[in-house]
């Protein structure tokens, strides 16, 4: 089951391509501040610490590719 929004899982995605969480929020019109705070729930949602252990995850439950 995915615990993620659309948002959410386009953030993550975004993420696994390498990009910052500036140009993350460049891309999406959004502040950075608000890609950080996205990042934060994503990794409570996933039970998760960091960047790698969050793709990780996401791609266990076929999140992401």
């Amino acid at each position: 089951e995915n615990p993620l929004s659309e948002r959410e899982i386009e953030i993550l995605n975004l993420t696994a391509l390498g990009l910052s969480y500036r140009a993350i929020a460049d891309d999406l019109n959004i502040s950075p501040n608000t890609v950080r705070v996205h990042i934060t729930r994503i990794y409570e949602k996933l039970n998760t610490c960091n960047k790698v252990e969050a793709l990780n995850r996401a791609r266990q439950l076929k999140i992401l590719e």
